[in-house]
């Protein structure tokens, strides 16, 4: 897959993220499982390092505008930073075939919470 097809794949993620904070890990994992033959720990992480960076931007945009509400964000992050710790050492410890899994399965359960 060419880095310019990838590049135009992050604009439009990018773009949506941007406007609807859908998560961008849902929408590259999507992509990147279909695209590239590669372990769901190498998507995970890779989505993970570009989703830091990617809502690290979105989210001093939307500060910069007034649309953070910083004691809602402080709360959230309270739960979260344990909660990506720990799942990110699970990531390392569950059989490929169980990881994939539990994103196809967190994945249907937002589509279905999104119908």
């Amino acid at each position: 897959m060419g880095a310019f097809l990838l590049t135009g794949l992050g604009a439009v993620v990018g773009l949506l993220v941007g406007l609807t904070s859908v998560g961008s890990g849902t929408l590259f994992i999507v992509i990147l499982t279909a695209l590239f033959r590669i372990s769901m720990r190498t998507i995970v992480g890779t989505d993970v390092a570009h989703s830091a960076i990617l809502t690290a931007g979105a989210g001093l945009l939307h500060l910069g505008f007034g649309n953070v509400d910083l004691v809602l964000a402080a709360n959230i992050l309270v739960g979260s930073i344990p909660g990506v710790i720990v799942g990110s050492r699970l990531t390392v410890r569950v059989p490929e075939r169980g990881l994939r899994a539990v994103v196809a399965l967190a994945l249907m359960a937002v589509g279905l919470k999104l119908l």
